[in-house]
C-alpha cells in the first residue's frame, strides 16, 4: 500500500465492512455470468465469458474458514516445470490486505456437486442431478468391517442421514437436490461484498447476494457433512455405486469438470516467485482505491510472508 494511502486517517464513510469496485453494476452482465452455470452454455463460451475482464473481474472462493475474493485473474505466462498453468491475481478477505495469489488453472475451472434447496436450484436454473438424494444409499452401517462393509445395509434414507436441516419440512421448496456449482463463483461488476466473513456465520446474504448465499451454503455443507467432497464423487454420505445413473440417462455434470475434493484456498505468492510480478503491478493502485473509498479509517493488516 502506498504512503499516500497510509496518510489518510479518516473519511466520510465511517467504519464499513463492504466496498465497491468503483464500477457501475450492469444487470445484464451479472445475469450473463449467472447463466454460465446452466447446462445451455458450452465450456468454450463459459471460459470466454469468465476470461473477459469487462464481464467479470472478481470471484468468490473459499479461504480456509472464511470466503475471500480473487480479483483480476489472468492465465500466467509462466508454466510450471511439470507443465501446469496457473491463474494469478490479487486476493483479499480482510479490509486493507491485498496480496498476489496463484490457483491451478484446472482448479479455477473446476466445479463441485453439493446439496441445496430445491427453490434455489430452480431460481438460478442450476444443473440438477437426476437422482434424488434421499433415494441414494447411505454409508455402511457403523461397525461393519472387512470386505463386505461396502455392501452392508445402508442407513435409512432420510434428511437425518444427509445431515440436511430443512426450514419447513412440509414445504417442497425446502426439499434437497444435488446441483453443480463452480469452485470460483463469478461476482458481477460493481457488486459489493463482505470481508473476512466466516463460512458458518449466521449472517445471510440471501436478500442482497442470493447466488453468493446459495454457493456459500453449498461449500459449508460439503465441508462439514461430506468430508470436503463433491457428493457425487466421494465423501462419507453416499455409496458411489448408488449414485450411478440408469443406462442412457443424461448426466448434467458431463458439461462440467467436477472435482472430487473442494479447492481450499489460493496459494499466496512470495515476492521471489516468478509469477509475483505478473500481478503485483495491479495490486497497489487497486488497494489504494479501496483504501480511499473506505476513507482510510482502518488500520491496514499487511500479509506476512
Amino acid at each position: 500500500m502506498s504512503i499516500r494511502a497510509l496518510s489518510l486517517h479518516r473519511g466520510k464513510g465511517g467504519d464499513t465492512q463492504n466496498f465497491s469496485r468503483s464500477a457501475t453494476a450492469n444487470p445484464s452482465k451479472i445475469t450473463l455470468l449467472q447463466d454460465t452455470l446452466t447446462d445451455g452454455v458450452t465450456t468454450a463460451r463459459r471460459s470466454q465469458i469468465w476470461a473477459d475482464p469487462t464481464n467479470c473481474s472478481q470471484f468468490a472462493c473459499r479461504w480456509r474458514n472464511s470466503f475471500g475474493f480473487f480479483t483480476r485473474p489472468v492465465v500466467s505466462e509462466r508454466v510450471s516445470k511439470d507443465g501446469f498453468q496457473w491463474m494469478v491475481g490479487s486476493f483479499t478477505n480482510t479490509i486493507g490486505q491485498v496480496f498476489p495469489v496463484a490457483v491451478p488453472l484446472d482448479d479455477f475451472d473446476g466445479f463441485f456437486t453439493t446439496l441445496v434447496r430445491k427453490a434455489d436450484a430452480t431460481r438460478f436454473n442450476l444443473p440438477i442431478y437426476p437422482r434424488q438424494p434421499e433415494a441414494i444409499e447411505g454409508p455402511p452401517v457403523e461397525g461393519e468391517k472387512g470386505r463386505g462393509a461396502r455392501n452392508a445395509c445402508p442407513v435409512a434414507d432420510s434428511l437425518e442421514r444427509l445431515n440436511w436441516i430443512a426450514v419447513g419440512r412440509d414445504n417442497n421448496d425446502d426439499a434437497t437436490v444435488i446441483v453443480v456449482l463452480p469452485q470460483f463463483l463469478p461476482i458481477g461488476p460493481g457488486q459489493t461484498f463482505p470481508h473476512h466473513h466466516p463460512l458458518v456465520s449466521d449472517t445471510t446474504f440471501r436478500d442482497s447476494f442470493p447466488l453468493l448465499e446459495v454457493w456459500r451454503k453449498g461449500i459449508v455443507y460439503a465441508r462439514d457433512h461430506n468430508g470436503n467432497n463433491s457428493v457425487t464423487q466421494g465423501g462419507t454420505l453416499f455409496h458411489l455405486a448408488s449414485v450411478a445413473l440408469a443406462a442412457n440417462a443424461p448426466d448434467p455434470t458431463e458439461d462440467f469438470d467436477v472435482r472430487v475434493v473442494l479447492f481450499r484456498s489460493p496459494n499466496q505468492l512470495r515476492p521471489d516467485d516468478p509469477r509475483f510480478s505478473e500481478v503485483a503491478a495491479t495490486i497497489g493502485p487497486w488497494s489504494d482505491q479501496v483504501w480511499i473509498e473506505l476513507g482510510g479509517q482502518l488500520k491496514p493488516d499487511f500479509p506476512a510472508f
